[in-house]
């Protein structure tokens, strides 16, 4: 069953969007695996019989002396700009853009309608939770046994 976050618990997530290492690092990693990969294995120039000599290969130490640091200079600029346009957009990149019915639980997909056919409201999806029927009926049976003993 769905039930509205509340207040505290959507502005926690609020808080927290927009704010993941994930993307950025993982950008930034990649970009610096693959350039020194590229140093040390060049592409092939098979026609030409003395390639220029950006395409000589390099040693693991010339690399680790020469190129990794200007390299690793360059992800870090990437991770921070990344970031930096990641938390500007103030929008969690993992954010479904979903909706859903308060009243049937109908879920539907980014729109600009706010009722549904039921009459009921869209409720971006983000501001809900789900609770298991189950659970929720043995917590109410919990609670009511709780308040019966307290009544007796």
């Amino acid at each position: 069953m769905w039930i509205k976050k509340t207040n505290k618990e959507i502005e926690a997530y609020r808080k927290k969007a927009g704010k993941s290492l994930l993307v950025p690092l993982a950008f930034s990693l990649t970009f610096l695996i693959g350039e020194i990969l590229f140093y040390r294995f060049p592409p092939v120039c098979w026609e030409d019989p003395k390639p220029p000599s950006f395409f000589v290969p390099l040693t693991w130490k010339e690399i680790l002396y020469n190129k990794f640091p200007e390299s690793f200079l360059i992800a870090f600029v990437i991770f921070i700009l990344l970031y930096i346009a990641q938390r500007k957009d103030k929008k969690n990149i993992y954010e479904e853009k979903s909706f859903i019915c308060v009243k049937c639980n109908k879920l539907i997909g980014e729109t600009n309608k706010t009722t549904c056919e039921c009459g009921g409201e869209y409720i971006d999806i983000n501001e809900m939770r789900w609770i298991d029927d189950e659970l929720d009926s043995k917590n109410n049976e919990q609670e009511n046994s709780v308040e019966n003993q307290a009544h007796n």
